[in-house]
């Protein structure tokens, strides 16, 4: 009995998990501190430069991602895997001298952009600070193709403890200078971490055919990536203009509380993605269960984790009481968002694995446009911001009900609307979602909430202990990495 406790706990992945979990949790008093400390003024420009920062993320044409599919489709051709990792490391090189060049000729011309916001302060040192992600983004991607897990926490776990320590030090005298410092500080740090140790040094070499296979499947990639969180950006974008710094700040540290829950659950799905893809490339019959496995655990989680989360919210207001009971109810909505999209787990990534991506793009590109529509009525009709998080909801289930009818086609299941939408909220995902509207509009209350929680598990017990099952399997199989 001990033994396979022990087993677990000490699995590469399980220590993976649990230190990215330890991370979540230092991010989240960060988030919770910055939003106290800055306060609400103030906390919007910390927002902008995080917008700042996830707009400069999709600069490298998909590099890292088509480095992860191809990887994991020539897995067993040694010098083919040499020659990826060394051109999409000289890409990379390349595309950041790029950036660098053409964001510090427009610095240099102009001194007024995002004004409110405070831009021309930091704007040379967050640019030095996103090349340095970008850098260490490659590393990150090579680093989990290889099984070597805990270099992946140094990326997060770094820019988080420098963070953290700046707030106990300054609090009230905390300065967004500072924080801007502490993160080029503290992701060129990882950037040299990442460097030492890594499994085959890379060399610069730039191959024409390989170049044109990383960069086309790489931006088709990014495409996708952009066509869905896109329209989450695109509604922050959309308050930050319309709406003030303050609004946009409330509205930013639900969202950023958001993404942390949402991250702490694709912790374990990310470890295992190249291997997702690589199983996915198989017969219809043996997708379908590894989909499956998928949704049993992941969905079922994330439900879980949504559910509690809403709890701490909750708790969340009461200390950051400057916000008011608008962050929790811009909270339950955005979280009623990502419960929808978790719906597409498993599928997007058939379409992917099956090179159909371009199918994701356009659901992504349509979902986007709802989501623009809402910023078009917010300037006509002078809606309030819960309206923006509204159209997120919306537009996350328009992309969702399309990934999932399209790859039914794909596996050659039966489609119909009355179909995917029980797939869409099976497992009791409607109950969920029906806690959460009713915490957001109706009640907010710690006990109705619990008992609505206890209710949803004993209902969902059948799924919650199968997900359990299978994530303890995975998790002690010392093989669970490997392709």
């Amino acid at each position: 009995m001990f033994g396979k406790i022990f087993q677990l706990i000490f699995a590469p992945s399980s220590v993976y998990v649990i230190i990215r979990y330890v991370t979540y949790a230092m991010q989240f008093v960060n988030a919770v501190l910055l939003a106290r400390y800055l306060d609400v003024f103030y906390f919007g420009i910390y927002s902008f430069i995080m917008l700042a920062m996830q707009y400069m993320s999709y600069s490298n044409l998909g590099i890292n991602e088509s480095l992860n599919t191809e990887y994991a489709a020539h897995k067993n051709d040694m010098s083919r895997l040499n020659d990826i990792w060394n051109n999409a490391w000289s890409i990379n090189i390349l595309l950041n001298i790029v950036i660098a060049l053409a964001c510090c000729t427009v610095f240099g011309v102009t001194d007024d952009l995002f004004r409110a916001y405070q831009f021309n302060d930091y704007k040379y040192l967050l640019l030095a600070t996103c090349i340095a992600i970008n850098l260490s983004k490659v590393y990150i991607t090579y680093y989990k193709l290889h099984g070597r897990l805990i270099k992946l926490n140094i990326q997060q776990i770094l820019p988080n403890l420098a963070i953290f320590v700046l707030l106990m030090v300054y609090r009230e005298d905390l300065t967004i200078f500072g924080i801007v410092v502490a993160l080029f500080v503290s992701n060129t740090a990882a950037l040299l971490v990442f460097r030492i140790g890594v499994p085959v040094i890379p060399e610069f070499s730039l191959c024409k055919d390989w170049i044109t296979v990383l960069i086309r499947r790489g931006v088709t990639l990014l495409l996708y990536n952009l066509s869905f969180y896109f329209l989450t950006l695109l509604a922050s974008s959309i308050v930050s203009i319309y709406y003030s710094v303050e609004t946009f700040g409330c509205y930013s540290f639900a969202n950023t509380l958001v993404n942390g829950v949402v991250m702490s659950g694709g912790a374990f799905l990310f470890i295992f993605y190249p291997k997702i893809l690589n199983r996915l490339r198989t017969e219809n019959a043996e997708s379908i269960e590894v989909i499956r496995k998928i949704r049993e655990v992941y969905v079922v989680f994330m439900d879980l984790i949504s559910l509690l989360s809403i709890l701490c919210i909750l708790a969340v207001s009461a200390i950051v009481a400057q916000y008011g009971p608008q962050l929790v109810m811009i909270y339950a909505i955005l979280m009623l968002g990502r419960i929808v999209n978790n719906a597409s787990t498993g599928y997007a990534a058939l379409l992917i694995a099956r090179g159909k991506e371009h199918r994701l793009v356009i659901y992504g590109f349509l979902s986007v446009l709802a989501v623009a529509g809402c910023g078009v009525c917010v300037r006509e009709l002078n809606l309030p911001v819960e309206a923006v998080a509204l159209s997120v909801v919306i537009a996350s289930f328009i992309y969702t009900y399309l990934v999932v009818g399209f790859a039914w086609n794909v596996l050659g299941i039966p489609v119909s609307s009355r179909l995917i939408l029980s797939e869409i909220f099976g497992m009791n995902k409607w109950l969920v979602c029906a806690i959460i509207l009713l915490n957001a509009f109706v009640l907010h209350s710690y006990m109705v909430l619990i008992g609505c929680m206890l209710a949803y598990c004993m209902v969902n017990m059948k799924n919650i202990r199968r997900a359990i099952g299978i994530g303890f399997a995975v998790l002690s199989n010392k093989n669970a990495l490997s392709f």
